[in-house]
């Protein structure tokens, strides 16, 4: 479940679907802390601005693709 009125969406531009998963409860009840845990599509699409975002705001260094082998 979502908490509150947080700002999921992080506004890459050739990025379909980005937004940071901040805010989640698990069934533990434990909360995803914000700017830890992103969700994107199509990350191959973004622009210059949206690698250096990601790179330089968010410190992503790690990109897990969840997508089964029939998806990919």
């Amino acid at each position: 479940m979502y908490a509150g009125n947080l700002k999921q969406s992080i506004g890459l531009v050739g990025v379909a679907n980005a937004r940071e998963l901040g805010g989640y409860s698990s069934k533990d009840g434990r909360t995803v802390r914000h700017g830890v845990l992103l969700r994107t599509g199509r990350l191959f699409s973004g622009s210059e601005e949206d690698i250096r975002r990601l790179s330089e705001e968010y410190h992503v260094e790690k990109v897990i693709d969840f997508r089964s082998d029939f998806e990919i």
